[in-house]
C-alpha cells in the first residue's frame, strides 16, 4: 500500500480536527467572558474592582422653560380683579409712538421678560413645594397690542369713555389707524422675542387689537363701545379689506398675520404657543360682532395655521375651533355632539389646535356673546341648568 501521508501531515490533520472540536464547543459563547473566567482560576465570576464614587447630592436645576410660573405684565388696582398681570405691549408705529401701556404698573418696558417674582394677587413663594429650590418664571406671557393699527381701537381708557359718552365728537386722535404693520413695529416685536431668546426662556404669545380692554366699559353697566378689529366695518373703519397692492384679497387681520409670519418662523424655538386672540376686547374672542361670525374664525385660523410653525400649537376656545372645523370639513358639530368629533390624525391641521380655558369662557350661558358657549351651539332639548352648565365650564 502506497504511503500517502507523512508523519508531519498526519499531525497537522489531528491538530485541525482538535481545533474544529474546540470551535464547536465554544460556539455561542462570549470570548471576553470566558477569558475572564479562565484568568480568575477556579472562581465562577470575575473579581470585583473597587471604584471611587462621590455620593454627594447635587440638586441642580435642569433647564425646562415650558414648566413653572409664567409672568405677564402688571395692571394697576383699578381693575375689578385688583392688580393683575394682563397688560399687553403696545406695538409702536414709529419712534414717536407713545409707549404708555395703559393701566400697567409699573410703567416700564420688558418687565415680563426679566427673571422676576411669581404673582398670585400677592407675590407667591417661587419655590417648588416648599423645598427652597427656586423656580422663577421662564415663560413670558407676551401680549402684543396692535391698537395703533386699527381705526376702531381706542388708545386710552378715557378716549373710549369720551367717545362712548358722545359719539358725535371728533374721533381722530382717540384711536389707531387701520394700516399695515410698519417696519418699526415688526422690529419692535422681533426685539422683544430676541430678549426672550437671550434669556433662555419661551414666550406664550398673543396678538390683539385691544390688549388693554379700552373698547369695553367695565362696571355696573358693562358694554362694548366698538369692536376693536380693523375688519369690523364702522364709520371710522369703512373697509375690512387690505389695500396693499397684491394683497387686496385678504382682510386686514389676514394681512397682519402674514406680515408676522417671518418673525414667528424665525423664533420658532422661543415660541411656547400662540393664543389666537385677535377678536374682541383684550383679544378674548367675545362681545364684538366679529367674535360671533364663524366665517371670520375660518379666515383667522387658516392665516395662523400658515404663519405659525407647524411644531407649535394654536390656542383658542372650543366654539371657535368648531366653527373652523365645520367650515373646513363641511360638518355640523356643536356642543351637543362634540364628543363624537373624530380624533385628529397626527400631522393634520386640526391636530395643531388646543383649547384655552382662561378669559375665553365666562362659565355662564351666553359667555358674553362669544361663539364658544353661545346658546345656538347647543341642542334645544338641553335644560338651562345641570348639563348645560357642565358643558360651558368644561370646554371653555
Amino acid at each position: 500500500m502506497k504511503k500517502i501521508f507523512g508523519v508531519n501531515q498526519i499531525g497537522l490533520i489531528v491538530a485541525l480536527a482538535v481545533a474544529g472540536l474546540l470551535c464547536v464547543a465554544y460556539a455561542g459563547k462570549d470570548p471576553g467572558k470566558d477569558m475572564l473566567l479562565e484568568t480568575a482560576g477556579d472562581k465562577q465570576e470575575a473579581p470585583l474592582i473597587l471604584q471611587v464614587l462621590d455620593y454627594t447630592e447635587n440638586a441642580v436645576d435642569i433647564p425646562n422653560p415650558d414648566r413653572g410660573f409664567f409672568r405677564g405684565r402688571w395692571q394697576a388696582g383699578e381693575t375689578p380683579f385688583g392688580r393683575t398681570p394682563e397688560v399687553d405691549h403696545r406695538v409702536p408705529v414709529d419712534a414717536n409712538s407713545p409707549m404708555y401701556q395703559g393701566r400697567q404698573m409699573p410703567p416700564v418696558e420688558g418687565d415680563d421678560i426679566e427673571e422676576t417674582e411669581a404673582f398670585n394677587k400677592v407675590n407667591a413663594d417661587p419655590s417648588i413645594g416648599g423645598t427652597g429650590v427656586s423656580a422663577l418664571p421662564s415663560i413670558s406671557f407676551m401680549g402684543f397690542d396692535l391698537c395703533n393699527f386699527s381705526s376702531n381701537a381706542f388708545l386710552s381708557r378715557q378716549s373710549g369713555k369720551d367717545y362712548d359718552a358722545d359719539p358725535t365728537k371728533r374721533f381722530e386722535g382717540r384711536a389707531g389707524k387701520t394700516q399695515a404693520l410698519t417696519p418699526f413695529a415688526l422690529a419692535y416685536i422681533r426685539g422683544l422675542l430676541q430678549k426672550v431668546r437671550k434669556g433662555h426662556g419661551v414666550a406664550f404669545i398673543k396678538f390683539s387689537y385691544d390688549g388693554n380692554g379700552f373698547n369695553y366699559v367695565e362696571g355696573k353697566n358693562e358694554h362694548l363701545i366698538l369692536g376693536p378689529e380693523p375688519i369690523y366695518v364702522t364709520a371710522n373703519n369703512p373697509s375690512a379689506m387690505c389695500d396693499v397692492p397684491g394683497y387686496t384679497d385678504k382682510n386686514w387681520c389676514e394681512y397682519h398675520i402674514l406680515q408676522l409670519k417671518p418673525i414667528l418662523q424665525e423664533y420658532e424655538e422661543v415660541i411656547m404657543s400662540v393664543k389666537a386672540g385677535m377678536f374682541g376686547p383684550w383679544g378674548e374672542m367675545h362681545t364684538s360682532p366679529i367674535s360671533r361670525d364663524p366665517k371670520e374664525y375660518k379666515k383667522l385660523f387658516d392665516a395662523y395655521l400658515d404663519a405659525v410653525p407647524s411644531s407649535r400649537s394654536i390656542l383658542t376656545h372650543a366654539g371657535g375651533f368648531l366653527a373652523w372645523y365645520n367650515l373646513t370639513y363641511n360638518t355640523h358639530y356643536d356642543f351637543s355632539n362634540i364628543d363624537s368629533l373624530p380624533d385628529p390624525p397626527k400631522g393634520s391641521r386640526e391636530a395643531r389646535f388646543g383649547y384655552f380655558n382662561d378669559s375665553y369662557a365666562a362659565g355662564n350661558w351666553d359667555d358674553n356673546g362669544s361663539l364658544s358657549e353661545g346658546s345656538a351651539m347647543f341642542a334645544r332639548d338641553l335644560t338651562p341648568t345641570g348639563q348645560r352648565q357642565t358643558l360651558t365650564q368644561g370646554i371653555g
